[in-house]
């Protein structure tokens, strides 16, 4: 058994490394693959990719057979808070947005979450969770929090403020405290998909969970995507 479990990671991450697993973009291949003897079933490059980087998984037994999905610093904070939440791996996409992973796992993209990073013009951090198919009106955003402008924040000081690479960015387990602004609609959802701190990784949960965690004001100020 231990040669075989030995086996499996090897070929891992060779089909990863056949599929072209990129360097710095965290795109995995989309072949699934079920090791039937085992019980496992995941999405291959996904976890080479897990693999290559020290990540590590955990198991969790859903209709009948087992899956992983990584561990990371925001599914640490979950577990530490008892949250009831659903891992969910897919493809990732460079530039693909919440369209994809929409796509992928089948669900509406108005359920996935887009966890946001901006900055005030004085430099202060803010994080912004918004459905997937708006975008977040800047000028709104500042009106309400009474500062001159807002407007994203640039990849490099989005990952030093959250701790995670952007596209792989979660409300949970951020690397700095920074106020959490959700839009109010998101509330009236029954369950969203949001970022489990990984490229390619979404849990899925209650809204109330982003509540009991994060404690986040609720604003409007979504419009429609262009």
């Amino acid at each position: 058994m231990q040669r075989r479990a030995v086996t499996q990671r090897h070929a891992l991450a060779q089909m990863a490394q056949n599929d072209g697993v990129a360097a710095g973009d965290g795109q995995v291949s989309s072949t699934p693959v079920t090791w039937a003897p085992s019980g496992w079933a995941c999405n291959a490059g996904a976890e080479a990719a897990g693999l290559s980087n020290g990540s590590s998984f955990r198991e969790s037994a859903r209709m009948g057979r087992k899956t992983r999905w990584p561990v990371t610093a925001a599914t640490r904070a979950l577990d530490a808070a008892g949250a009831a939440y659903d891992g969910h791996l897919y493809a990732y996409e460079a530039r693909g947005g919440t369209a994809i992973s929409a796509r992928e796992l089948g669900v509406d993209e108005q359920t996935v979450v887009k966890t946001l990073v901006f900055e005030t013009v004085s430099g202060d951090p803010l994080i912004v969770l918004m459905h997937g198919h708006l975008q977040v009106s800047a000028k709104g955003l500042a009106r309400l929090l009474g500062v001159k402008g807002v407007a994203p924040c640039a990849p490099p000081a989005a990952q030093r403020y959250s701790g995670y690479q952007v596209g792989g960015t979660s409300p949970f387990g951020l690397r700095r405290e920074m106020p959490i602004y959700a839009e109010r609609t998101l509330f009236e959802l029954p369950r969203i998909y949001i970022n489990g701190g990984k490229r390619g990784f979404l849990v899925a949960l209650a809204p109330d969970v982003l509540d009991a965690l994060l404690s986040p004001e609720r604003v409007d100020v979504g419009v429609p995507a262009l």
